[in-house]
């Protein structure tokens, strides 16, 4: 994105610079000590290899002829240095204070190393422009300059504090972005005649100064630092243009906006902001808005009197509700909302539309799944909701690589921020142990909880009694899903040993890709067609056991975790393939001994695979369905449904 450069050259300065006097016809004389400060800044700067020096170094009394050199009107004191992109290099001389008269110096756009000399005493100066250089040190101290107006040392290797700035209340520009700076911003208090300050891509901390009262204010830039804390009110700012502190660590939230009549863009992406957008109505100038990559909630305000707007960046927050209308803003090129919680209908693409292709987002979102060619053209994604629903994790994972572990997995039933994961494993005995683990998101792709183990009524069991099963927390454990959720690593510390190990989507139907899973895209889930999920007997009247279906293709591997006769942890598993009766799958249920949990390695042929009966799983609808099973010479019918954590619920396709 191209961020506008303004600049402050005041016809006054411009004028002092056209003072230099090809020829007079009386020769007045300097000091001589400003005349040995220009030889010493000649030398100092390599002069002979200037790209213009025509008359340097010319007898006593021609100084005010050399290239770039500006006096008074009697020429009897400098009062001007021009000598911008003229191929400067060295280091400025320590003695430039001796030119007590300067008002004007440019040195930009040169070669210049070492730092910039005192100015202290040249309390006439008026611009100071030494940007574009490769300077180094410490800023000088500006106090007493209190003509100053500009003051450039923007694009250079300057380090240390910015210097105080109080008193200066004739100061207009103050650019020193893209330097090395450290510690905070000084107070701007008092600075009335403040129009730009620009101090970018350097590493300063701290917080942003109060900017009540500079009324004249028209850019502040102070993105690309370490600020931290909140943004000040910019109630009042009535001349402020463009406001940048994007990618800083600041907290708090967006001030209001309203009465800033005059502002085009406004960028405060990348930080730590919480709360909502403020109201836009009114700010008809406004051409960019970006508050994307933060923590914003509430609701994307209206839109409809930004009819210059051209960029709207709010994703990676959390706002809720609907996209507001986007009729009337013709000028509009990009508009991305994506990786938020929002719902409803996509707004119709402005007519006529100016959205640049593929620049737009929509997705993720909850958004309802409406074909519309225009988005489908601004988002380079056909259909644009494609990708609509945030990363869900529900289904069967394994060890990595696919079945080098094969004996031993884990579900991930994930709803909203929490997954409930049923990890079946062995325990030291090499009998089948099942754990649970309810972990809640922790941080991007990061979920993380206690692992815990349960006994309980044998399977048998009738009547079953609910919640007569018994929790014992044995550790906890975090599992980190790649970006792009293909894998994950599965941490975890249990009676005390800790190991991690990679995992991977299980896929066993080769033929058949793997589902998509999205928490909230459907509240009747009676309508699902996939029944991958996590079920349980009917309204949770047995609560504290379940079963897992992985549904590929028209193979279901369901994973029953439950109790055996002596009310251990007991899981078995059943590949149920799809019979010639549409909606029922049915195999043989086996039960597993194998390897601890916490064998290095874990040999997978060493699992042995008992078949112990049979079973039949028959669906009513997507959330109804019948489980008959004989395990045992045991025959038993359970009804079930989906165990929803989080309302509505996970559905997959």
């Amino acid at each position: 994105m191209t961020r506008l450069r303004w600049q402050v050259r005041g016809a006054a300065l411009m004028a002092l610079i056209s003072m230099a006097m090809a020829a007079t016809a009386v020769q007045a004389t300097i000091p001589a000590g400003e005349r040995t400060a220009l030889l010493h800044l000649y030398t100092s700067t390599n002069g002979d290899n200037w790209t213009t020096r025509t008359s340097w170094q010319g007898t006593v009394g021609t100084e005010c002829t050399w290239a770039g050199v500006s006096c008074d009107a009697g020429q009897t004191t400098v009062t001007g240095l021009a000598l911008q992109s003229n191929n400067l290099t060295g280091s400025l001389p320590g003695d430039l204070n001796s030119l007590p008269n300067l008002q004007v110096v440019r040195i930009y756009d040169n070669l210049l190393t070492g730092s910039i000399p005192a100015l202290a005493g040249l309390t006439k100066l008026q611009d100071f422009e030494a940007d574009n250089n490769q300077l180094t040190g410490n800023m000088p101290a500006l106090a007493g300059l209190t003509d100053l107006q500009v003051f450039h040392a923007y694009n250079n290797q300057l380090s240390g504090n910015i210097p105080a700035l109080g008193g200066l209340t004739n100061l207009q520009d103050f650019e020193v972005y893209g330097n090395q700076l450290t510690g905070s911003i000084p107070a701007l208090a008092g600075l009335t005649n403040l129009g730009y300050f620009l101090a970018q891509r350097n590493r300063l901390s701290g917080s942003i100064p109060g900017l009540a009262g500079l009324t004249n204010l028209q850019i502040f830039f102070a993105g690309s630092n370490q600020l931290s804390g909140s943004i000040p009110a910019l109630a009042g700012l009535t001349s402020l243009q463009a406001f940048d502190v994007d990618d800083n660590q600041l907290s708090g939230s967006i001030p209001p906006l309203t009465g800033l009549t005059n502002l085009q863009s406004f960028y405060v992406y990348g930080n730590q902001l919480s709360g909502s957008i403020p109201a836009l109505a009114g700010l008809t100038d406004l051409q960019d808005f970006e508050v994307d990559h933060n923590q914003l909630t509430g609701s994307i305000p209206a839109l409809a009197d930004l009819t210059n707007l051209q960029s709207f960046y709010a994703d990676h927050n959390q706002l809720t509700g609907g996209i507001p209308a986007l009729a009337g803003l013709a000028n509009l090129q990009v508009f991305d909302v994506s990786d938020n919680q929002l719902t409803g209908d996509a707004p119709s693409a402005p007519i006529p539309s100016a959205l640049l292709a593929g620049y737009s987002g929509l997705c993720p979102n909850f958004l309802n799944h409406t074909a519309d060619p225009a988005w489908d053209t601004a988002t380079g994604v056909t259909p644009w909701y494609m990708n609509c629903a945030p990363s869900n994790h529900q289904g069967l994972w394994w060890a990595a690589p696919a079945a080098s572990e094969s004996g031993w997995g884990i579900n991930f039933a994930h709803q909203g921020d929490t997954i409930f994961a049923t990890w079946f494993t062995y325990g030291a005995d090499n009998q089948p142990q099942w754990y649970t683990i309810v972990a809640h998101k922790t941080g991007t792709n990061v979920y993380a909880g206690t692992v815990s183990s349960f006994t309980g009524l044998p399977f048998n069991t009738v009547p079953y009694t609910a919640n007569a099963n018994v929790r014992t927390v044995v550790g906890t454990a975090t599992i980190n899903f790649a970006g792009d959720g293909k894998s994950a690593t599965f941490a975890y510390t249990v009676n005390g040993i800790a190991q991690t190990k990679t995992i991977v989507p299980q896929q066993f139907a080769a033929d058949v890709p793997l589902p998509t899973c999205v928490w909230g895209a459907q509240s009747d889930l009676t309508l699902a067609t996939n029944y991958q999920d996590l079920w349980w007997v009917t309204d949770g009247q047995e609560s504290g056991w379940g079963i897992n279906f992985t549904h590929q293709g028209k193979v279901i591997f369901a994973t029953w975790f439950t109790y055996d006769a002596n009310g251990k942890g007991w899981w078995l598993f059943v590949v149920a393939s799809e019979t010639a009766v549409p909606g029922v799958y049915a195999g043989l249920l086996k039960a597993a001994v194998g390897p601890p949990f916490s064998a290095e390695p874990f040999d997978p042929n060493a699992v042995v695979r008992t078949t112990v009966g049979n079973a039949t799983i028959t669906f009513a609808d997507g959330n109804h369905a019948r489980f008959d099973y004989t395990v045992k010479g045991v025959t038993q019918t359970k009804n079930l449904m989906r165990q929803v954590f989080a309302p509505p619920g996970t559905v997959c396709r």
